[in-house]
């Protein structure tokens, strides 16, 4: 339940988004009696808004409410309820940063495979091992993630996982003092390391943009800090080939792995200065407690919607993982360079970039974040049925071209699905909905790689590896036809905005209203 408090005054606000959105495990024995008597329900509209708009004037014109200025200033009886800050531009990109770099330690050698499996004494797939150790140590270190994500904040989790990638990319350097044959052990370890950073940095720009940006700000900042991980990518396939520029000098690994180390080290350090959270939240959902942790955990496996949302998006973010793993691997049997593998990611994710920052600013306004991950999720599925048919000699022009259809469906994918599992689940906590949600795309992720690997020929091509990715994009595209679930989040913001719209978009229909009953008497049990 929601409140407007005035110094000696508190006015209930809206129990018709209460009832829909406060966890009943939490709020069972304080709230219940009150929204039991004479109170409507979710499903009976927006009816008794006028009053309670007059009440919370009424409210209003007796007393301000009284919030401390941020840089602590007396208390100004005009100060408005919800504020934004300027330092919300230091989280978001200190998190963009902390991200950028983890991705380029996670993706070094993607696009120079061969010659860093000279460099080391091993296989192509052993180095390739190197970006999937990420993913699996990832499954393993997300659940203590998303619990400091949402018990600690975004300031602990970035400093931890800001500078846990800055250590593991310092052994991956000290490989270099390293006898020959321990070398690629080394390498290991290193890995091991920045990929326990990994899921604290991940798992946190949803939990930034809702607790530092406004509603209409959300998606724009959530897109902005999920760039990070596709322009690390970009920044290694760009770099990595510029400095091994001969793949006979094989030493060349060793200034590569210096250079990646010092990008951690200084993308680290804005992690200090970052705080948890602003003074005065940006928004109402940003008043509200969320649900606790292990309540909030067992909603959103027992919510079939959600998880149909986040299998389709770990089928969907997955499969490009497994793509950008081999993304050397795909073309160097037709003759292509490992440059010209460099160039295809470059593209991807550079139109990418830029399909997403569109998108973010325009569902900010419009809000249609599901019609937009439907039609953005085929995309993907025709950008990777153009990349089959490039795979062959000499077919740069359609190589390209599938690239550019790929960014534009593989980029935006991320912030829109994350933002909608917590629109999902409100108010579960937001480290918990996009940490399952990365949860089952790096399981997949781990899964596919070694299918992928499975169905390469011994001549080394690799387009049935490349169908494999097809089938599993086409499900994940029909699946998503089937989400329909309101914005829990944003209805519940317009409902306490004084602006409840009739539309279907911000209504819950009568089976979610059973679902969230029978969900709320297992948690009382």
């Amino acid at each position: 339940m929601v409140e407007v408090k005035a110094a000696d005054a508190v006015v209930a606000v809206d129990a018709a988004a209460a009832a829909a959105f406060a966890d009943s495990a939490d709020s069972a024995d304080s709230t219940a009696p009150m929204l039991s008597e004479a109170q409507p329900t979710p499903l009976e509209g927006a009816a008794g808004v006028d009053d309670v708009d007059s009440a919370v004037a009424k409210a209003k014109t007796e007393e301000a409410q009284v919030l401390v200025a941020e840089d602590g200033a007396a208390p100004d009886a005009n100060e408005p309820e919800f504020k934004v800050y300027r330092t919300r531009f230091l989280a978001v990109t200190t998190v963009f940063l902390a991200n950028v770099s983890n991705a380029l330690i996670w993706s070094t050698y993607v696009a120079v495979t061969p010659t860093t499996a000279a460099y080391y004494n091993t296989s192509n797939w052993n180095i390739n091992l190197v970006s999937l150790i990420f993913t699996a140590v990832f499954v393993v270190f997300i659940l203590p993630a998303m619990w400091v994500i949402d018990n600690w904040g975004v300031r602990t989790s970035l400093l931890f996982g800001s500078w846990v990638t800055a250590l593991g990319a310092a052994i991956r350097a000290l490989s270099y003092f390293a006898p020959a044959e321990s070398r690629l052990a080394v390498l290991y370890v290193g890995q091991i390391v920045a990929g326990i950073a990994q899921p604290f940095l991940l798992d946190v720009p949803t939990k930034t943009a809702a607790v530092w940006f406004p509603s209409k700000e959300r998606l724009t900042a959530n897109t902005v800090m999920n760039l990070g991980q596709p322009i690390g990518t970009a920044i290694a396939s760009l770099v990595a080939p510029g400095v091994v520029t001969d793949a006979s000098d094989t030493t060349a690994i060793d200034l590569l792995n210096v250079i990646t180390f010092g990008v951690a080290l200084v993308f680290a350090v804005p992690s200090i200065f970052v705080k948890a959270r602003p003074p005065t939240p940006p928004s109402k959902s940003a008043s509200v407690q969320s649900t606790s942790f292990w309540v909030g955990l067992k909603r959103a496996v027992a919510n079939r919607y959600f998880m149909l949302l986040a299998f389709s998006y770990a089928l969907l973010l997955s499969c490009f993982n497994t793509f950008t793993t081999f993304a050397s691997t795909y073309l160097t049997p037709y003759g292509y360079s490992e440059t010209d593998s460099g160039n295809t990611l470059v593209i991807i994710i550079v139109v990418g970039i830029v399909t997403a920052g569109v998108v973010g600013v325009i569902m900010d306004r419009i809000k249609q974040h599901r019609l937009a991950l439907k039609i953005i999720s085929w995309v993907l599925f025709i950008g990777v049925l153009l990349y089959y048919f490039a795979c062959a000699p000499d077919r740069y022009g359609l190589l390209y071209a599938a690239c550019v259809v790929i960014g534009l469906g593989a980029i935006p994918v991320m912030a829109l699905s994350l933002e909608l599992g917590v629109e999902c689940l409100h108010p579960v906590a937001e480290g918990t909905t996009s940490g399952i949600m990365w949860c089952l795309a790096c399981a997949l992720t781990v899964g596919f790689t070694f299918a992928s690997y499975g169905l390469t020929d011994p001549d080394g091509d690799m387009k049935r590896a490349i169908i494999l990715l097809l089938a599993l994009l086409a499900c994940s595209a029909v699946l998503l036809l089937f989400y329909n679930v309101a914005n829990r989040r944003i209805m519940f913001e317009s409902s306490t905005d004084k602006q409840v719209d009739d539309d279907t978009e911000f209504q819950l229909t009568v089976l979610e209203a059973t679902e969230d009953s029978k969900l709320d008497s297992a948690n009382k049990v």
